[in-house]
């Protein structure tokens, strides 16, 4: 039954389409296929806020791809939908609820792939959902869900021995560099040499060693490391696009070597990151390093050995969990880190030379070391835990909130501090800056106010942008009482230094250009009040 026709049906039945959010998830049994084809069983889960009374799903196939079978997940509910593909099905698979179950619903089903794939592998998923309200139809494409394309899966023998030793491998050909023959190596125990430039689809790694001269690279989407120590002064690199996960409990231990990370590196559960004797870390530029970390005291990345080990992110490094990451490594920054839940705490050196630091709403940087911000910007409606002296940029919420700085704040000749106005609200329609301890003015300011604020701010308005437990300086060019108009052009105020606060006081908005052309040519107040009253 084509898809249309199930909402057709839906339709039939009297049903209509539930106006509430829906989520559809797909989770495979593996990320790495096999190059003599076989099976993948997904686990397709749905959400939703409200029941609907029906449920239609779409997942496009990609070529050569075949749906075998469904089943339901034990102590789920429900089993496969009552519409469901016939075996054998290729292209797009349909399922339809004609009584969908509680939120959430999930059931899984089995599809076979062949060997000959190439490129990526992608599925993805479409929900369609009707209540008994009347409402318009609602429809929720999910992302696409990428695996690699097959690849021979050889697994390593347990013994020490040379990468390039066609014995230690279950496999009369060596995995090496991704061509016509692709290869996904499994190490599990024992020591593999490799002294030569290797790059495979995707590696597990579950225990042992990985050592030697040689580059290890990584071209797939389904790597994953949850046991085993990296070893010997080269690097393991995340190819771009390739995908990398760290998991488990266990430390992830890499020595000597340098992880290169050039696509998507997902650390997740509590096992910690340790190099030492000149390892490193580095996020490349346009890479995405995920700390998804549930805490346990192990979330830390760290020096296990006598020689250096730093961290290097020119790429993007997002704190996604709501737990504490303990950085206690030199930290360097010319890229993004947002910080959008939880704790990181820098507990060694952090230097920013560029980039951006976001902290989010509820979430905290903290920094064990005074901290200069040597260029880039600090954002955000968080916390940070920290004695600031900044020649960077400063802009408190995102767009507006509060930015907690607990810690004294140097601002130097070069910094910038920007606030947002829409309304005077502190914290919720204007920019806040709260600083536990002192605050030395300095360097350049600037404001900017949202379309239509000047309509909600009166002449008596005062607005408190910063407050510390003592002030002092001034910014440059700025002295005390002056009138400053929006860098938005719709209205000015006057800046006053306080005791211990910046305030804006004494709105003036801007008239508009008809206004000043009403003015010019002499009709008068009158008629300006006038035009004033009708807005």
């Amino acid at each position: 039954m084509a898809f249309s026709c199930i909402v057709r049906l839906m339709v039939f039945l009297g049903l209509a389409v539930s106006a509430t959010a829906q989520t559809i998830l797909l989770t495979p049994n593996t990320t790495v296929l096999s190059a003599t084809g076989g099976n993948v069983i997904f686990t397709a889960t749905f959400s939703y806020t409200t029941l609907p009374s029906t449920l239609g799903i779409t997942i496009n196939l990609p070529t050569g791809w075949s749906y075998v079978s469904g089943t339901t997940v034990p102590g789920t509910s429900p089993a496969e939908p009552a519409v469901a593909p016939s075996a054998g099905r290729t292209g797009q698979l349909e399922w339809a609820f004609i009584t969908p179950p509680a939120s959430p619903a999930t059931f899984t089903f089995t599809t076979a792939y062949p060997g000959t794939a190439t490129g990526l592998q992608a599925l993805t998923p479409t929900t369609i959902a009707r209540d008994t309200a009347g409402s318009p139809a609602t429809t929720v494409t999910a992302p696409a869900y990428n695996l690699s394309a097959p690849s021979n899966i050889v697994t390593w023998s347990g013994v020490t021995g040379s990468w390039t030793d066609p014995t230690q491998w279950t496999s009369s050909t060596v995995p090496a560099n991704s061509g016509a023959t692709r290869f996904s190596a499994t190490v599990a125990a024992g020591v593999a040499s490799l002294n030569t430039a290797v790059t495979i689809d995707n590696l597990t790694f579950t225990g042992g060693v990985i050592n030697g001269t040689g580059n290890l690279g990584l071209s797939g989407l389904g790597s994953t490391w949850t046991g085993g120590t990296f070893g010997g002064a080269s690097e393991l690199v995340i190819g771009a696009g390739a995908q990398f996960t760290a998991s488990g409990a266990s430390v992830h231990l890499f020595n000597d070597r340098t992880i290169r990370n050039e696509g998507t590196f997902s650390w997740v559960d509590q096992g910690a990151l340790q190099s030492g004797n000149g390892g490193a870390f580095i996020n490349s530029a346009g890479a995405k390093f995920t700390d998804a970390t549930t805490g346990g005291g192990n979330a830390l990345i760290s020096n296990s050995g006598t020689g250096s080990f730093s961290f290097t992110n020119a790429g993007t490094y997002s704190k996604t969990a709501a737990s504490t990451t303990v950085i206690s490594v030199p930290f360097s920054n010319t890229g993004n880190i947002l910080i959008s839940a939880g704790t990181v705490r820098f507990s060694s050196t952090f230097t920013q030379t560029g980039g951006l630091l976001d902290v989010a709403t509820g979430a905290t940087a903290r920094f064990d070391t005074p901290l200069a911000f040597a260029a880039g910007t600090l954002r955000g409606g968080g916390t940070v835990v920290a004695d600031i002296t900044n020649s960077a940029f400063i802009s408190p919420g995102n767009t507006l909130g509060t930015l907690t700085i607990n810690g004294n704040l140097t601002l130097l000749g070069t910094s910038h501090l920007q606030f947002d106005i829409a309304g005077t609200s502190q914290g919720t329609n204007y920019d806040y800056l709260a600083v536990s301890g002192t605050a030395t003015l300095g360097g350049n300011f600037t404001f900017t106010m949202a379309l239509g604020a000047e309509n909600l701010i009166g002449g008596g308005a005062t607005l408190t942008l910063l407050s510390s437990s003592a002030l002092s300086g001034a910014f440059v060019g700025i002295p005390n009482g002056t009138r400053l108009l929006a860098s938005s052009g719709t209205g000015s105020f006057i800046l006053n230094y306080g005791p211990t606060s910046v305030t804006l006081s004494g709105f003036q908005p801007i008239p508009e250009p008809s206004i000043w052309a009403l003015l010019l040519a002499g009709v008068g107040a009158v008629a300006v009040a006038t035009v004033r009253r009708r807005r």
